[in-house]
């Protein structure tokens, strides 16, 4: 994992480097809600708080 520059919300692109997987599973993730996201008009992005727990749990289970 490198040191990303602290900011408040992640872009999908850099959760997938920073994981080492594929953006379109990332993509995947965000269409079954098992990452917390929020839209605005450039586009789709992740708070910190969850982009950090998905690097060190994982996405969360999908909900019921």
């Amino acid at each position: 994992m490198t040191d990303l520059p602290v900011k408040r919300y992640y872009r999908p692109d850099e959760l997938a480097r920073e994981m080492g997987v594929h953006p379109e599973t990332v993509k995947r993730w965000l269409r079954k809600d098992l990452v917390a996201h929020v839209h605005f008009p450039k586009g789709i992005f992740i708070p910190r708080e969850e982009f950090q727990w998905i690097l060190q749990h994982g996405p969360r289970p999908r909900p019921l």
